[in-house]
């Protein structure tokens, strides 16, 4: 089975090719980017947008866990928190504020050293 995959110059094309796809009930990304013409020497170039639309296979989409649950370890201390993965990333233990952290699923045991 072929995946549906276009490039569109035009808003109005654009706009009945996600209706489709939605009646459809198919995945989609579209991806848009800035082309320059090629207009004859004496005139400057012109950028226009281009959309390239393409079909995904939504057996080959993975989930991030960026939502998921977790808990923020100190290393140092032992002290620990829980949240989403996206904000503690980065973060800095609460107690002594090293940031010799790590993140741990709340599936698995952490052992301090």
């Amino acid at each position: 089975m072929f995946s549906y995959k276009k490039r569109i110059e035009s808003l109005d094309e654009l706009h009945k090719v996600i209706d489709a796809l939605e009646t459809l009930k198919k995945e989609y990304q579209i991806i848009k980017k800035i082309e320059w013409s090629e207009p004859k020497s004496p005139l400057p170039k012109l950028p226009k947008n281009v959309w390239y639309v393409e079909e995904v296979d939504t057996s080959k989409i993975f989930f991030t866990d960026a939502d998921a649950i977790v808990k923020l370890v100190c290393k140092n201390c032992g002290i620990s928190c829980r949240g989403k993965r996206n904000l503690l990333e980065g973060m800095s233990c609460i107690y002594c504020f090293n940031h010799n952290t790590t993140i741990v699923s709340l599936d698995k045991e952490f052992e301090c050293k």
